[in-house]
């Protein structure tokens, strides 16, 4: 099982309020069939059917991206999420996990997948800033002396 976030979660919430005589056991994204009709001839949806799901995930993305006018690919948003995880700070291991890559493939995919931008490559730099450099005891001479017989 894959963990949503709070906002996925509203959004998944709102979308099911849409359907109000939904039971727990129906497709979140139901099947539909799409038409014109009426004097002004405008789109609509008709004969949703709960009990079967839409007729694929394809069908349904590009759906979406044509009312929300976008052209990006569905397998986008999974380069995008990577990205946003590993910028946050999620451990490598974790991301792994959620995007369900092999041990063998996690530093590969996390290169391939997370494009890490100009903030958080600032935000590592900065890093620097923030150590505390402190004088040192002794120089590297000063201790390979110390080791050698008198």
């Amino acid at each position: 099982m894959i963990p949503l976030n709070d906002r996925a979660t509203a959004m998944l919430e709102f979308w099911a309020a849409r359907f109000l005589a939904r039971q727990p056991d129906h497709f979140v994204f139901p099947s539909e069939r799409y038409g014109a009709g009426g004097d002004a001839f405008q789109p609509c949806t008709y004969a949703t059917d709960p009990t079967k799901p839409i007729t694929s995930w394809k069908t349904g993305w590009v759906g979406a991206k044509k009312k929300a006018g976008v052209t990006i690919r569905f397998h986008d948003l999974r380069h995008t999420g990577v990205t946003r995880i590993l910028e946050g700070g999620a451990p490598l291991a974790v991301v792994a996990s959620l995007m369900g890559w092999s041990a063998g493939t996690t530093v590969r995919m996390a290169k391939r997948y997370g494009h890490i931008g100009q903030v958080a490559q600032r935000q590592a730099v900065e890093l620097l800033d923030r150590v505390a450099v402190e004088p040192r005891q002794e120089s590297h001479a000063d201790s390979a002396s110390a080791l050698r017989p008198n």
